[in-house]
């Protein structure tokens, strides 16, 4: 038996949705359907579903910034015991594992790929270092994640299909712990899963190396430097640009970088494209200098 989490205990009624399947076909829908058909009075939201396709580190940030502040521990934005169904699977119908954890209040559901790498605190998913992209790896679980296989076959859509385990696994999974279901009759214990580094660019020399990691609808290219991390006097150097720090979107003149909502630092263009002027995405570095 996997022990529970007494913070887990009570309703269990948000279920929050982050996928790679968009709104053009009937994925996400029938996805609710599933979920309401097995736990009527949940509360479904949307987090996006308008993750780049197979683009595993833009969903594993998303569902991050989504929760919480950069660096707080707290999951600040839902309600203790939400269950949090993330799927960006490019590994969909492999022996790759599907994962239920439960973490910090809350459970998380979905491919183990590092798309639930925001369940793990910092401290075990690493550091990316210079040079390094976001690459997942396998780390050792601590007491404080509960994560268990999802191998319960009765609690599963028959048959499970190759192409859309969203449907017929990780949605009845979700469902399941919604509506009060243990952790433990999803399937056996793990110890181990795939996560991504923490999302935090590493020093380099006197400043830091920053990668962009999503760009919003608005243009704006979100990266993985911290404003905690910033030295005094920061200029950034972006495609053979240097820019400054402007306090807010009004107050730039032209392309600067700001501090986002969710204390990370992004490149922004007012009433315009950032990544459409620069060329830049996903991948791309952004560095910073400064006095420290």
């Amino acid at each position: 038996m996997v022990p529970e989490d007494d913070s887990l205990s009570g309703s269990r009624r948000v279920i929050t949705l982050l996928t790679d399947f968009g709104l053009s076909d009937a994925y996400v829908g029938v996805m609710k359907g599933v979920i309401l058909s097995r736990a009527p009075s949940a509360s479904i939201v949307d987090l996006t579903h308008e993750v780049a396709p197979q683009a595993i580190t833009q969903g594993a940030f998303l569902l991050e910034t989504a929760l919480r502040q950069a660096q707080d521990a707290a999951w600040r934005f839902f309600p203790a015991a939400s269950v949090h169904l993330a799927v960006v699977d490019p590994g969909v119908g492999t022996p790759r594992r599907r994962l239920a954890l439960s973490a910090g209040g809350h459970y998380f559901v979905g491919p183990d790929n590092g798309v639930l790498s925001a369940a793990l605190p910092a401290s075990t998913r690493g550091s990316r270092r210079p040079g390094e992209s976001y690459e997942s790896r396998t780390v050792s679980l601590t007491a404080e994640v509960i994560a268990v296989a999802i191998e319960n076959e009765a609690l599963l859509l028959r048959p499970v299909s190759a192409t859309f385990e969203a449907r017929d696994a990780f949605a009845p999974a979700a469902a399941h712990l919604a509506a009060g279901g243990a952790l433990a009759d999803l399937g056996p214990r793990v110890h181990e899963a795939k996560a991504l580094p923490a999302f935090r660019a590493p020093v380099l020399g006197e400043g830091l190396e920053g990668r962009v990691i999503h760009v919003d609808r608005f243009g704006n290219l979100i990266t993985d430097i911290l404003v905690g991390d910033l030295p005094s006097q920061p200029a950034f150097s972006v495609a053979g640009r240097r820019l400054r720090l402007a306090e807010t979107y009004a107050a730039a003149s032209g392309l600067a970088a700001i501090v986002g909502s969710s204390g990370f630092v992004e490149i922004a263009l007012p009433m315009a494209s950032a990544a459409a002027v620069l060329g830049l995405g996903p991948g791309d570095r952004v560095k910073v200098t400064g006095n420290r």
